[in-house]
């Protein structure tokens, strides 16, 4: 299953079980959600930053995964500027930025398979109810894994158009952006049959 960007390590994070990072991300979630006080999001943010040092995954990584946003955050920070001004703007760039780092974080340090047998394990107990587990965990795996993903891929391709003197104007990536992209879907899509979400 290729959609993955795991980065293999020896970190106390990779080796922590991912249930226990899975829900340390949906904490962290639910503690911006509820911070509206600048400093103490900025404190979860450090902190999270401290956590991603820990991980030895390299600072490049984060910033890839971040630039893949960088139109919405200032389309977005616009709006709330000119809707609350700028605190509140700058609280919701700050809560966006910690929770897709976060979220990059936990896809960077977990296999996926491990990811997706946690959850599928997790939401078994909600089978009686109509709910299959399969569906819902794949569902929260591929959110994870979407963004720090496309991320990747464009670094990828930019670095091999500069690698054949192609100059750094990310457009002509796209092209082959695109086409990998659309390669990982199909890889996905048989991943997918092979663990019977095709099924009924």
């Amino acid at each position: 299953m290729t959609i993955g960007v795991y980065v293999p390590g020896a970190s106390a994070l990779h080796r922590a079980s991912p249930g226990v990072k899975l829900i340390g991300l949906a904490a962290f979630a639910v503690c911006l959600s509820l911070t509206t006080n600048l400093a103490l999001l900025a404190a979860l943010a450090v902190g999270l930053l401290l956590v991603w040092g820990s991980a030895d995954l390299g600072w490049q990584r984060l910033i890839s995964s971040l630039t893949l946003l960088k139109w919405i955050l200032v389309v977005m920070f616009v709006f709330q500027f000119l809707s609350g001004g700028l605190l509140a703007a700058t609280e919701l760039m700050l809560t966006i930025c910690a929770l897709v780092s976060a979220a990059a974080l936990v896809s960077f340090t977990t296999r996926t398979d491990d990811m997706l047998e946690t959850l599928q394990y997790a939401f078994s107990a909600f089978a009686r109810f109509g709910l299959n587990p399969n569906t819902v965990a794949f569902a929260l795996v591929f959110v994870i894994r979407l963004v720090p993903f496309v991320a990747t891929v464009g670094r990828e391709a930019i670095e091999a158009r500069l690698a054949r003197g192609g100059g750094r104007n990310p457009i002509p990536a796209l092209v082959p952006m695109v086409i990998r992209l659309m390669r990982e879907t199909d890889t996905l899509s048989e991943a997918l049959v092979a663990r019977g979400f095709a099924r009924p």
